[in-house]
């Protein structure tokens, strides 16, 4: 689901999306849905207005949505036609609901989820006391499920435009010099001297984001004492040489995938490689394509990171372990629907809303806030727009 609103003081569309799967999932789930309203008749809040939201669903967009997000691909296994949405519901203090809908939902699918939770119940710091042992017992269980998704991935991921950059980036003529003053510190072995956010902000104009790739790049430059776009070049020529090399397959090792999934996360992450790519050479459509791809590959690292930061930091301050629950939703029936008999696209989204809420919920988004996502959608994609 992508969307696009054209207002340039809203949330970046990651936000808009998450935004967009709340109102859609929590409807579906018959849970109280987002009740704030963005105003001006927009269909998405800027930043200003979430941040006047109530707190629980201020949570609910920066915090829940990104994390079900990444649940609801670590339930996706077939490299294409296979969509899962993923609600979390809190119903009580200490607990909490999963409710997963797949388009077509299986045995092997119920299998997964009920291993996916165990992953994640019980005393949860006894279990996993670190990361990384958590990382690769997650890691096993998606490569087990998603084979065919992550290597539909890792193919979209160009050899030909990673090779390209690395050979850009690899001559030392060319010309970074917002890196010079902190490439100093690093090459030389003072990385105290290497405040973070202030790098970041002086070689990009941007700040360090929550959750930036940046403080791992500046981590593998201070590591090997080199400049920061040659450690970066190392991390792509790795990716590169995994994916094109004689070695083995990369899905047969967990741990290689989940070396190339958390780099691949840190790059997508971060302003500084984004720099980089701005002053390549090869154009911004190949390197945005490439950022992307990178996320996606990324983004199997990213949701076992976020899922044990969940998970732990609320177990070591002490708290109880969380109870989980969940519910594969029933997949709904194939259905064959006249469009003519509806009389407009709206009319039988109307009608197709009631008969997934067991025909008692309407349609919440008006027929003009459709029409504005499927316009701004459409300015990026073959889809028609719709007409009465």
């Amino acid at each position: 689901m992508n969307a696009a609103l054209l207002d340039q003081n809203a949330v970046s569309e990651e936000d808009r999306n998450y935004y967009m799967k709340c109102q859609l999932l929590s409807q579906i789930a018959s849970s109280k849905p987002i009740t704030t309203k963005p105003g001006n008749g927009r269909l998405f809040p800027t930043e200003s207005e979430i941040a006047a939201f109530p707190e629980h669903e201020r949570y609910r967009i920066h915090k829940g949505l990104p994390l079900a997000d990444l649940l609801a691909l670590f339930m996706v296994s077939e490299a294409k036609g296979d969509v899962c949405a993923i609600h979390i519901a809190y119903p009580k203090l200490g607990h909490v609901k999963l409710y997963v809908a797949k388009n077509q939902a299986t045995k092997a699918d119920e299998i997964h989820l009920a291993r996916l939770v165990g992953l994640c119940q019980g005393d949860f710091l006894s279990r996993w006391p670190d990361y990384p042992a958590f990382k690769q017992a997650g890691m096993e269980l998606l490569i087990s499920f998603c084979e065919k998704k992550i290597r539909k991935r890792l193919k979209d991921l160009s050899c030909e435009v990673l090779l390209a950059l690395i050979a850009e980036f690899g001559l030392e003529s060319h010309e970074l010099k917002e890196f010079e003053k902190w490439d100093e510190f690093l090459t030389q072995g003072e990385t105290e001297k290497v405040d973070i956010r202030q790098a970041v902000r002086d070689i990009t104009g941007k700040p360090l984001k929550e959750g930036s790739g940046d403080i791992a790049v500046l981590s593998w430059a201070a590591k090997c004492q080199t400049k920061i776009a040659t450690v970066i070049v190392e991390k792509l020529k790795f990716i590169a040489s995994s994916l094109t090399g004689d070695g083995p397959d990369i899905l047969s090792s967990v741990s290689l995938f989940s070396v190339i999934s958390g780099i691949a996360d840190k790059l997508h992450g971060s302003v500084l490689f984004e720099a980089m790519l701005e002053k390549s050479d090869m154009g911004g459509r190949a390197t945005d394509k490439l950022r992307v791809n990178l996320g996606k590959v990324g983004a199997y690292s990213h949701g076992l990171e976020l899922l044990y930061r969940t998970l732990s930091v609320p177990a070591k301050l002490g708290k109880a372990p969380l109870k989980m629950q969940y519910q594969l939703l029933d997949s709904p029936p194939s259905i064959t629907v006249r469009f003519e008999q509806c009389g407009s696209w709206y009319d039988f989204l109307k009608e197709f809303s009631r008969s997934l809420g067991g025909g008692s919920q309407p349609l919440r988004l008006a027929k003009q806030e459709l029409e504005a996502v499927w316009k701004g959608h459409g300015k990026h994609s073959n889809y028609n727009q719709p007409t009465d």
